[in-house]
């Protein structure tokens, strides 16, 4: 992307992608600073005003990254990365958006209402559910379902079968989210950053603001 943006400075998806790389690395400053490039060139790209919401969210403004994923379907565009805000949404009360969101993504009102109260009520994830919704995905026919694998699981609880799909042809990011609280540092969040190779690439250029090496010689690491 640096390449790309050196050969055409006003490539404003190379900005963009740019930008969701630095989101995957945990560097939301300079995905937001991409992202703000990308729309200076082209202002009504939707989806760079979707990722610069996300930026704004996983760096702690969650007001301001609502107020631009609000925006943003307003505009109409409503499912790039709308499952990235599902778990905002319930933490902040509003339900009756997050049930809209959930219906126009996809989820028949059963799975999306068990989804729903799972966030409301964090915890170990109960065998039951995660049985309901895993035969659910595998019989879903409904397209933005059936590469939607990793979010249901994580609202569950079931942090280990999260990750454990393999979402790279969809590029979904789990990694930095918040909701359920406990998965911030599981051993699960540590996994998803392992096989992107995120943790290589922070000991050998420097870590993100909000992670830190932790350990006797500095080859473990925490975030906040």
């Amino acid at each position: 992307m640096d390449r790309a943006i050196d050969a055409d400075s006003r490539n404003a998806t190379a900005y963009l992608w740019r930008g969701i790389a630095w989101l995957t690395l945990g560097f939301f400053d300079r995905a937001r600073a991409d992202f703000d490039r990308c729309l200076e060139l082209e202002p009504a790209y939707a989806n760079a005003l979707r990722h610069k919401a996300m930026a704004l969210m996983w760096s702690g403004r969650a007001d301001e990254a609502l107020a631009l994923f609000e925006r943003g379907v307003g505009e109409g565009f409503i499912l790039g990365r709308a499952e990235n805000f599902i778990g905002p949404l319930v933490a902040r009360g509003d339900l009756l958006a997050t049930q809209l969101l959930m219906d126009d993504m996809g989820f028949p009102p059963e799975q999306r209402n068990l989804l729903i109260d799972a966030l409301r009520r964090p915890g170990p994830p109960r065998d039951e559910a995660v049985a309901q919704i895993s035969d659910f995905l595998l019989r879903t026919d409904i397209p933005n379902l059936k590469v939607l694998q990793s979010f249901p699981y994580l609202w569950l609880g079931a942090f280990d079968r999260a990750v454990a799909v393999d979402d790279s042809a969809v590029q979904q990011i789990v990694s930095w989210e918040r909701y359920p609280p406990a998965f911030r540092n599981s051993p699960a969040f540590r996994r998803s950053l392992e096989v992107r190779g995120v943790p290589t690439y922070w000991r050998t250029k420097g870590f993100p603001p909000q992670c830190r090496a932790v350990g006797e010689k500095k080859r473990d690491y925490t975030c906040d």
